[in-house]
């Protein structure tokens, strides 16, 4: 299964045959898991769509950012231009000299009065009156000057903000690259996120791969299970039997050859099959190395095992090589003459030896196959002794 569950049901045992297509068995929350995966579905289209509208809405968010761009420009030199003013007087100098005057005159007045009387304090605020407006003419104050400052340099950080914008989206031709990759991750996101929920779902119900048998079931309906071989289906319209040989043997190993297997729980059946595969690396057990290989067997011989279990052990025979209806004399009536040359002494009826010239095909540890150079029924001698050949 894709993801853990409850068993709800299993269609099938082991043993059973099933065909391609067929269920097998299923999980109980299917319905909770219809429900992730239309709600990522929905994810994937409200993704899908915010990325059309960034892209569909390319040219008016150029056009606004411009916009946004010329109005902070605006903004940043009205705020310059006041920041300017406060390094001269505040009023016109015609303004500022009637100022002075006045509080030229408020001065006199207010020294020709007795301090303290009516008309002093009557003339103390004319006289405060014309400061504070000669004052404020002539010149900003420190607070002015710092309120000023502070308003163009938040005009200044607007400007940069949005000038950049501007640019950037000048240069991307209307869509922000950060704003498109954090939408197309979203988009990924969600087809990610809805594969694997599909996928979890689809892989709640099993259903065969292939035609076969079942050999494995790991469980029946009502437990809990994850996503470890929950059942197996075998192919058992071929069969294969793994095989083993010493490496000193290697030579004789080929594929292609012909075998004879004899199962232990069948030895009075001798099996034929083929060698179709040999495994790259030697492997070493026990201070041996050895090759292994695999042995298909034939039709013949899956007819009559599909009906027993798998993994019986066996003894394989491998043919490296065989003739029929040939002349054979045991090997030790062979002697080597060198530069593969060899020769028999052959018995006469008179009883005298003679050593004859042969060609030698095939041979194992007892016989050899003779090609030319005797005839059936002569007697060789194998040096211990007498016997036909």
């Amino acid at each position: 299964f894709s993801t853990m569950g409850t068993v709800s049901e299993v269609y099938v045992k082991e043993g059973d045959s099933v065909k391609t297509g067929d269920e097998l068995a299923k999980l109980g929350n299917l319905q909770s898991l219809e429900a992730s995966v239309a709600s990522a579905k929905a994810t994937l289209l409200q993704a899908k769509k915010d990325l059309k509208d960034l892209q569909d809405n390319a040219d008016v968010s150029l056009a606004q950012a411009y916009t946004d761009y010329v109005t902070a420009r605006g903004e940043y030199d009205d705020a310059d231009y006041e920041m300017q003013k406060t390094a001269y007087a505040r009023c016109s100098q015609d303004v500022n000299t009637r100022n002075a005057e006045t509080l030229s005159r408020a001065r006199d007045s207010l020294n020709s009065k007795l301090p303290g009387s009516a008309e002093w304090i009557e003339a103390k605020n004319v006289y405060d009156t014309a400061l504070d407006n000669y004052n404020y003419c002539i010149a900003y104050t420190d607070q002015e000057k710092e309120e000023y400052q502070a308003k163009l340099d938040l005009a200044k950080t607007t400007l940069d903000v949005v000038e950049m914008k501007y640019k950037t989206l000048k240069d991307s031709s209307g869509i922000d690259p950060d704003d498109l990759a954090l939408a197309e991750a979203k988009v990924n996101d969600a087809e990610t996120r809805l594969e694997k929920l599909q996928n979890d779902l689809d892989g709640a119900t099993l259903t065969a791969p292939m035609d076969g048998v079942v050999t494995y079931l790991a469980a029946e309906a009502g437990s809990i299970v994850g996503t470890s071989t929950y059942l197996t289906i075998t192919d058992l319209s071929d069969l294969v039997v793994d095989v083993q040989i010493d490496q000193a043997d290697l030579q004789d190993f080929i594929v292609g050859s012909n075998s004879e297997v004899i199962f232990d729980a069948l030895p009075d059946d001798v099996f034929t099959g083929t060698l179709v595969q040999i495994a790259p690396q030697l492997t070493s057990d026990f201070g041996s190395t050895s090759a292994s290989g695999q042995v298909e067997l034939s039709q013949d011989a899956v007819a009559v095992l599909r009906s027993y279990p798998l993994g019986l052990s066996n003894t394989v025979e491998v043919i490296r090589d065989e003739v029929k209806d040939v002349l054979l004399v045991p090997v030790e009536a062979l002697r080597d003459l060198g530069d593969g040359q060899y020769a028999a002494f052959v018995i006469d009826d008179d009883g005298i030896m003679r050593l004859h010239t042969v060609e030698v095909g095939l041979e194992d540890i007892t016989y050899a196959e003779i090609k030319s150079g005797l005839s059936e029924g002569q007697k060789v001698s194998t040096g211990l002794v007498q016997t036909g050949g």
